[in-house]
């Protein structure tokens, strides 16, 4: 299964890469790798790890939000994994930690090493109210996922699955509800992913390193009509490909 994750990069570390000195290049690389297995705060939940997207242009749109030069890690994990389904889905844990007597959440509450759990969230990627290709799949994904969220019937729950790369399977563990649709591939889901498992992302192996130049990112999204589509990112970042 591949993973995808953009990271923001100076103007300084972007000439350095593009550079002849090959031992600046190396050592900008080699501190860009030590770096990116570095857990980090997640602002909105207060939990520790690091985000993947299993689509590339949802990384890839990274450098048109932030409007900077990104390098782009491509990933890959071949071990199976287990992950809870929803960004707040840890607080169903504790639910008493975070949810008052009356329904209400409570702010400001800082997650226990047991809530630090994985955890996934599928979007649907439009741009100017167009769909992107392989959308449909997701969509269909989603459908598939609705029956997991957290209304009052499924509230005191929380919902896992074990991802199974190498088949491109996703199982859900609990036994009250059927499994979804086993034959999802994986990649053509646009799924976030946030690993706060340190064997799981010991398994996560870094295949390429591209830089992302916002300027030509813009151009080729214009040029892309708005109907984006993998091969011509694909062959950007080849292009780009620093290791």
């Amino acid at each position: 299964m591949l993973l995808y994750r953009a990271v923001k990069i100076t103007s300084e570390i972007r000439n350095r890469l593009e550079n002849d000195d090959i031992i600046s290049k190396i050592n900008i690389i080699q501190s860009l790798i030590d770096s990116f297995y570095i857990k980090r705060k997640c602002d909105d939940t207060g939990k520790f790890g690091i985000y993947f997207s299993s689509y590339l242009l949802q990384s890839l749109c990274m450098s048109l939000e932030y409007e900077s030069d990104m390098i782009m890690f491509i990933c890959e994990i071949n071990e199976e994994f287990d992950m809870s389904y929803g960004k707040y889905s840890f607080r169903y844990i504790n639910k008493e930690r975070y949810i008052d007597c009356k329904g209400r959440l409570i702010l400001n509450v800082i997650p226990t090493e047991s809530e630090n759990i994985n955890h996934f969230d599928l979007t649907l990627p439009i741009i100017d109210g167009k769909c992107i290709e392989n959308d449909f799949i997701s969509n269909k994904v989603t459908k598939e996922f609705e029956k997991y969220t957290y209304d009052d019937k499924y509230s005191d729950k929380i919902n896992m699955f074990k991802f199974i790369p190498k088949s491109c399977k996703i199982i859900k563990k609990n036994n009250d509800f059927d499994s979804i649709d086993n034959n999802i591939n994986l990649n053509k889901v646009n799924s976030e992913l946030f690993f706060t498992n340190n064997d799981d992302i010991k398994n996560i192996k870094i295949i390429q390193i591209s830089l992302i130049k916002f300027t030509d990112m813009n151009k080729l999204t214009l040029n892309a009509n708005n109907m984006p589509h993998h091969h011509t990112y694909n062959n950007y970042l080849q292009i780009n490909k620093i290791i």
